[in-house]
């Protein structure tokens, strides 16, 4: 089965399920949802409330999971763990943050061998 994981600030928007759940069209798709801890009060609920939303649009499979302050080490682990295909970073759509978090993708790209598709929460904009 063909496995993404996917780095993201906050819970997934219903745009952004469509969106995820459209990218391979009929293929069954595994999604692991990752979401670093941060200001925000719950960090697991932004995962739990992803990871429904990829449920209810038809995924093969869907789990999730936070990390630390620090996403790109731990996706890389989980990557490997998992055996993925794909990883997806999702960023909210702020100039500071973009040019903060574009450096998840780009570090991403740096350590993995597989392709890593950097857009913005809530559009369609693909930033790199």
């Amino acid at each position: 089965m063909f496995t993404t994981v996917l780095l993201t600030e906050k819970a997934l928007t219903e745009h952004d399920v469509r969106r995820i759940a459209a990218l391979h069209g009929d293929e069954p798709v595994r999604v692991h949802v990752v979401v670093p801890a941060h200001e925000a009060a719950d960090v697991q609920a932004e995962v739990d409330a992803s990871v429904a939303g990829l449920q209810a649009a038809g995924m093969a499979e869907v789990d999730g999971e936070t990390t630390g302050d620090h996403p790109v080490p731990a996706v890389v682990e989980i990557v490997r763990r998992l055996n993925a295909d794909e990883v997806v970073v999702l960023t909210e759509p702020h100039l500071v943050t973009d040019l903060i978090r574009r450096d998840w993708a780009t570090r991403l790209r740096h350590e993995l061998d597989l392709p890593v598709l950097h857009v913005v929460l809530g559009t369609d904009q693909v930033v790199s």
